[in-house]
């Protein structure tokens, strides 16, 4: 991400480098049109660390990656105040019911693999 420092530049603080690979547009970082709308790298890592990031195929079933996401999203947080605005966010349960309020992980997986075993019936 920093292709374009000089050699003779300082090296970047936490602050730059969270801002320059974490925060930036997917569509400037990746130099593609194709990217347009997508979510930044840090709402991906807290995505993948709050629940694994159960969202079509983007899903981490491995704790270590879902602790390594959580690692560096507390990481960008604590460099970078723009980071924690993404990373702090609490998580809105309005219009939930309460069965869903204390779903514990195990139910939200089986729930959600009936969802995808569903939507893949129904393709057919």
């Amino acid at each position: 991400v920093f292709f374009d420092r000089t050699d003779d530049a300082a090296a970047p603080t936490a602050k730059e480098w969270v801002s320059a690979a974490l925060l930036a547009n997917p569509r400037v970082q990746q130099s593609s049109e194709w990217y347009e709308g997508e979510e930044n790298c840090l709402q991906l890592l807290r995505r993948l660390a709050v629940d694994g990031g159960y969202d079509g195929c983007f899903a981490a079933q491995d704790r270590a990656v879902q602790a390594g996401a959580a690692w560096l999203c507390e990481f960008a947080a604590s460099h970078n105040s723009e980071a924690s605005k993404f990373v702090n966010l609490k998580e809105t349960t309005e219009g939930a019911t309460e069965h869903e309020k204390q779903e514990t992980e195990t139910e939200k997986r089986k729930r959600i693999a009936k969802e995808k075993a569903m939507e893949r019936m129904k393709a057919q």
